[in-house]
């Protein structure tokens, strides 16, 4: 059985980003070329599993040890919790300062973004590929990161279980079939894993995963 696990990256490093958007452009083209020059000017200094920070994504660092965790980077593109990376700062999310729509005069377009930026030397070229011959893909994403690659996901041919905190947003993009069976009581009184609701598709996908090996 072939299990891939794929989840958002954290605004939280163990290194300080050197890599953050200053200037602002007409359109989304322009501040990708930009962006993606400081990119390619930049080492390579330590791997994604040991710089990205946050709770969530640690936790699934931890459940995944013995399968292959790919993270969807707002900055980077698809890459594998292996690869090394630089460290950056940018987000799709809105109300940071380091949101990519602050840097972009004209209207921003996830989906459009997305097939920008996993064209830099750090990004696997698409999920589809990455997920080829696989039997079950999971899958915790926030909503902005669900928008943005609803599309990937629909062509991913292998079974997917979807892991979020919104479920009416998986209904709005056609996805409800493939959403888990978590829901918010997962956070209730008796939970031995409560935590921000920024982190709950990826503290449910860890939940997921310890129980699958418990009883597979």
């Amino acid at each position: 059985m072939r299990i891939i696990s794929i989840t958002h990256c954290s605004a939280k490093k163990s290194i300080k980003p050197t890599i953050v958007p200053q200037n602002i452009y007409n359109n989304m083209n322009d501040f990708f070329i930009e962006w993606n020059d400081q990119l390619d000017k930049e080492k390579s200094i330590i791997t994604a599993e040991l710089l990205y920070g946050g709770r969530g994504i640690k936790e699934l660092f931890k459940s995944n040890f013995d399968h292959d965790l790919y993270i969807i980077s707002a900055g980077l593109g698809l890459i594998h919790k292996k690869d090394p990376i630089p460290s950056y700062s940018l987000t799709v999310s809105k109300d940071t300062e380091v949101s990519i729509n602050n840097f972009i005069k004209e209207g921003f377009d996830s989906s459009a973004w997305w097939n920008l930026v996993v064209q830099t030397k750090y990004s696997r070229p698409s999920i589809e590929e990455i997920t080829y011959g696989s039997d079950i893909v999971l899958i915790s994403l926030t909503s902005p990161y669900l928008f943005m690659l609803s599309e990937e996901i629909k062509k991913i041919n292998a079974t997917v279980i979807l892991f979020t905190g919104n479920q009416s947003i998986l209904s709005k993009l056609g996805m409800s079939h493939l959403s888990s069976p978590y829901t918010d009581s997962f956070d209730g009184p008796d939970s031995l894993n409560k935590g921000a609701k920024v982190d709950f598709a990826q503290r449910i996908h860890s939940d997921f995963i310890r129980r699958y090996k418990k009883y597979s």
